[in-house]
């Protein structure tokens, strides 16, 4: 797997970990090879971007840009929430 972008799925208010069952991730081999972001999401892939603080906010539609010109792909993922 790749590295995370800096700003996003590393910052801790990008994304309630702890109440996400699921998460949306975006991996783009352009501009950034071997990297994605993630943030949480429903079992659609609908992420509250009102939830997101600004950086993660401009992250995730950065990506959803991206995905959109075909320069990313999006996938959603179930992650185990901590006891």
């Amino acid at each position: 797997m790749g590295q995370d972008l800096e700003g996003a799925s590393s910052d801790p208010q990008c994304a309630e970990r702890a109440s996400a069952a699921l998460e949306v991730r975006y991996r783009s081999e352009a501009p950034f090879p071997n990297r994605h972001v993630r943030f949480p999401c429903d079992r659609d892939g609908r992420v509250d971007i009102d939830a997101l603080n600004d950086a993660c906010r401009r992250d995730c539609l950065f990506a959803r840009v991206l995905e959109r010109l075909g320069y990313a792909q999006s996938q959603i993922v179930r992650v185990s929430i901590p006891a």
